[in-house]
């Protein structure tokens, strides 16, 4: 098997662009049970991060709920 050069998460990043508008989810426990959280932000910059023995594309983000500069994994991002 040949090992992919690209980072991961190639695929995704040709669709995305700084200032665009994503959402991704996140899973919270409200009275003891699991609920899906969908979160709003616009993105600021994509990069690249070795996380284990592999580089994956982030996405710094603002987050439109808390105002706040988060990273989060492009290939959780929908656009919108």
């Amino acid at each position: 098997m040949i090992p992919n050069k690209e980072p991961l998460g190639y695929s995704q990043v040709k669709k995305l662009k700084n200032g665009d508008l994503v959402t991704w989810k996140t899973w919270v426990i409200v009275d003891k049970n699991l609920t899906t959280v969908i979160n709003y932000g616009t993105i600021l910059q994509i990069c690249t991060e070795l996380r284990g023995q592999r580089e994956i594309y982030v996405a710094d983000i603002l987050c439109s709920k808390t105002g706040k500069t988060i990273q989060v994994n492009v290939l959780r991002l929908d656009k919108k």
